[in-house]
């Protein structure tokens, strides 16, 4: 795999964890009674909140790559027994901080479901948005091995299409009509946010020779294309303009930057590189460490959501540490051979 794509997975996780700390952060002392933030103040939270469209985006891309590295020969295929394992260390995780979370707003906020809702909850992804649409990819990737080697616009370009279509019908309410024929039940929302890019990263994989030169001469074209969209999305998340591709289109040429990126240019690589290792455990349990957190506040100290924005960076670092710390020394050594299905 490239070298540097383990630090930018360690990125990618600190902007989701970034993301939700000042969404959780700045809405549950609204929901206790204080004053909303306002101003200069809530559009620079957005903009560093706004960061956190490339995420996604990032993993699906990286974990397309990886999966050509299983798929080698000529043809190109993947082993039964390697699906399997990756479809298990996928999901049985998801799976069982998906019920504690439950468990942890039920007792929080009350928030309960009937066991069919409890069911659909899983199927779409809440609270973790892209983790089944990443189970369909990986289900899906043999197929896709099969299309991404020799007829690669053929696969990209279609799915493309239909992302920004749904983009239009899920995120503009455009074409309400085709709503029935063209949105998928519960993963409607995450293909218009990232399905072309889990096939992008394993095209890439598979054509990575011819691929990489010309995304290098393409870098300088990228990065303004990146900043470009990303301002746009900005305006867009701030009703100045209306443009719902913006987020995509943002993290579209972001992606195709990854390949270009020198690891030795990367600031704090080998800290960001640990991080990395640990991304999918992050993801599942940060959440958690935030709802809780937030919770102790408001038993103990509710006056300190007074001060939403000093209160923000110990939440993120507690957020990001305490999983860390858990997931380097005592998860894994108590649980041995079943880290794996509990913390990815």
């Amino acid at each position: 795999m490239n070298r540097q794509f383990p630090a930018l997975s360690g990125l990618a996780i600190l902007l989701i964890v970034i993301n939700h700390t000042i969404e959780m952060g700045t809405n549950v002392p609204v929901q206790q009674g204080f004053a909303p933030l306002e101003g200069s103040v809530r559009l620079v939270l957005g903009v560093i909140q706004g960061l956190g469209v490339f995420a996604v985006p990032t993993f699906l891309f990286i974990s397309g790559t990886f999966v050509t590295y299983a798929a080698r020969g000529e043809p190109p295929r993947l082993t039964g027994k390697f699906l399997l394992r990756s479809l298990g260390h996928i999901w049985w995780p998801y799976l069982i901080w998906s019920v504690v979370f439950y468990g942890v707003v039920l007792l929080q906020f009350g928030e309960r479901y009937t066991p069919f809702g409890y069911l659909k909850n899983l199927l779409v992804g809440y609270p973790y948005h892209f983790v089944p649409l990443l189970l369909l990819f990986y289900v899906l990737s043999p197929l896709l091995i099969r299309l991404g080697r020799g007829r690669a616009w053929w696969l990209l370009l279609p799915i493309g299409v239909y992302q920004l279509i749904l983009t239009g019908v899920v995120k503009a309410n455009l074409f309400p009509e085709l709503r029935p024929f063209v949105v998928p039940p519960g993963l409607g929302r995450t293909l218009a946010d990232w399905a072309v890019f889990f096939p992008l990263g394993l095209v890439y994989g598979l054509n990575m020779s011819s691929m990489a030169p010309r995304l290098r001469r393409w870098r300088t074209a990228l990065v303004a294309a990146t900043i470009l969209f990303f301002v746009l999305g900005v305006l867009h998340y701030n009703r100045i303009l209306s443009f719902p591709p913006a987020g995509g289109l943002a993290a579209l040429a972001f992606v195709l930057l990854l390949p270009s990126q020198d690891r030795g240019a990367i600031p704090f690589v080998a800290r960001l590189e640990e991080v990395g290792k640990h991304s999918y455990g992050l993801y599942l349990t940060h959440l958690l460490v935030l709802n809780l957190s937030l919770l102790a506040i408001g038993v103990v100290a509710p006056v300190l959501f007074g001060f939403q924005v000093p209160l923000l960076l110990p939440l993120f670092l507690v957020a990001l540490f305490v999983p860390l710390l858990l997931m380097r020394g005592p998860a894994r050594r108590l649980l041995g051979r079943g880290y794996r299905y509990l913390l990815g």
